[in-house]
């Protein structure tokens, strides 16, 4: 047989590691030890790999496909949750995505678990609602929802939960509040880059709170660290981002961030990464981890972060896409 050119089977490795690499992402965001926990943190890293090379996409597709197909409600609403996330943030997906709805239809018609059929209903119908203007490009949204909706399923009242959100790197300046007057003088300005920065910092915030809130959740029930592994990554995290934590404080304190509602959400947010580190220490008997070591002042938002503690090799910076 006629040997195949070195660039079509170096490509084609390529693709296959692409697709190992988007499985193993998928399944520890959808792994059963989550018992249903979501890790908004990984599940942000996929979108950031589909958004980045949008030939992703297919592998995700692929990989979210046969997680649904798991006889695992946990696994089931962690997969749908997931993609309803790269729907929101990767209009890159929306194609492959659409490969995807007979599985989505058929656990909304399948109630062998009301929890996975309500919220395969939900994103079918969220789907069907917001693609209508979009059908030209994405008919089988729509055409999903209603053949659904022929067949008597029970869905209920569309709400108003935003399907799509705004790229992260154009941030809106529509209906701005008095909270944003920093980002909108910047975007004025032109400063772009820095107005970008700052909607980074809130963003990875709300996702550093969201792990609090699950590690304050584990706590009363889990047997401690060294037996409890999805427990054991969330502290790996919250501990990985303490020193850029630090570092975003005294940037804060300067006025680097020139918002006064961010500075106060991150000290927020700073305490509370400290208060359940230190409750999760003492739970365990062990002495709670030291305060970061102080470095120089960082002014410069898209300066490269600290590296990350041991600990937490996934996941280890409050600013997930930044180079290590």
């Amino acid at each position: 047989p006629a040997r195949r050119p070195a660039g079509a089977v170096i490509e084609d490795h390529g693709k296959k590691a692409h697709s190992r690499n988007m499985d193993q992402l998928v399944e520890a965001a959808t792994a059963e030890i989550r018992q249903g926990a979501v890790d908004y943190g990984k599940n942000l890293e996929i979108c950031d790999c589909v958004g980045r090379d949008p030939s992703e996409a297919l592998a995700l597709v692929a990989a979210v496909k046969r997680r649904l197909g798991k006889n695992d409600a946990h696994v089931q609403l962690l997969s749908l949750t997931l993609l309803e996330m790269c729907v929101k943030n990767c209009e890159t997906c929306h194609g492959a995505v659409e490969s995807i709805l007979p599985a989505v239809a058929n656990l909304a018609q399948a109630p062998s678990n009301v929890e996975v059929q309500t919220r395969a209903l939900e994103l079918i119908q969220q789907w069907g609602v917001a693609f209508e203007p979009l059908k030209q490009s994405y008919p089988k949204f729509c055409e999903t929802y209603y053949a659904l909706r022929v067949k008597g399923l029970p869905f209920g009242e569309p709400t108003d939960v935003p399907v799509f959100t705004p790229p992260r790197t154009q941030p809106s300046l529509s209906n701005a509040s008095e909270s944003d007057a920093a980002l909108a003088a910047a975007l004025a300005d032109g400063s772009l880059e820095r107005a970008n920065a700052i909607v980074k910092v809130r963003t990875d915030l709300d996702v550093v709170a969201e792990h609090v809130s699950l590690l304050e959740s584990m706590l009363p029930n889990s047997p401690g660290i060294k037996d409890d592994e999805a427990m054991s990554e969330v502290v790996g995290f919250l501990e990985a981002c303490r020193p850029r934590l630090a570092n975003l404080v005294e940037v804060g304190l300067a006025g680097g961030l020139g918002d006064a509602d961010t500075v106060a959400h991150l000290l927020a947010v700073n305490d509370a990464v400290q208060q359940v580190l230190a409750d999760e220490a003492a739970s365990e008997h062990r002495p709670p981890p030291p305060p970061p070591a102080q470095e120089e002042t960082l002014l410069d938002l898209s300066a490269p972060p600290p590296p990350a503690p041991p600990a937490a090799a996934e996941g280890s910076l409050l600013d997930f896409t930044a180079p290590p």
